[in-house]
């Protein structure tokens, strides 16, 4: 109980920071991480007899199949996986987070939904690393990509090992901000 009630005299005082993940999503009745993957197997024309040794992979290496099959297919896998981690309306996760009274947020999230919730709260953020922050201006920093921009999307160990290429002031102030 003392845990609980110090944690929301911090949240109170703006003294946290949101780190949001896909479970704050799947409010709005968006894929998990397994959720996505499946939806992206099932588009991928992978042969059924590989199914099974297809899900003993490490997720990271299940993204990568999914890309080669998308290619060979020449169908647009970001675009594809931005189509599936969109949504018009947010659940109440996003809302309540984004009625938080803090300055910073962090997610791993490509959706824009807390974005939504922040402005229908009447507190706006800039987006980072796509638009400049202003001082006292509310920011979120998008780690793995966003929607809005299909080609920033981060999902395959190749996207995560290429991750530090001109990212590497965003893991950095992920890391302080932790």
């Amino acid at each position: 109980v003392h845990k609980a009630r110090d944690l929301a005299e911090k949240a109170r005082n703006g003294q946290i920071v949101p780190f949001i993940g896909a479970g704050v999503s799947a409010s709005a009745g968006l894929p998990t991480w397994r959720g996505l993957l499946e939806k992206l197997l099932d588009e991928s024309e992978l042969p059924a007899d590989e199914h099974e040794s297809f899900w003993k992979l490490d997720a990271l290496d299940q993204a990568h199949v999914l890309r080669r099959y998308f290619t060979q297919l020449d169908k647009p896998f970001n675009k594809t996986v931005a189509d599936y981690t969109d949504a018009p309306r947010y659940g109440l996760a996003p809302a309540l987070l984004a009625g938080l009274p803090t300055s910073e947020a962090v997610t791993l999230n490509y959706d824009q939904l807390y974005e939504k919730a922040s402005q229908d709260a009447g507190r706006p953020l800039a987006i980072l690393p796509q638009e400049a922050v202003r001082h006292g201006e509310r920011w979120l920093l998008k780690l793995h990509g966003t929607v809005t921009d299909p080609d920033t999307i981060v999902l395959t160990r190749e996207d995560y090992l290429g991750y530090g290429r001109g990212r590497e002031a965003l893991s950095a102030l992920a890391k302080a901000m932790l």
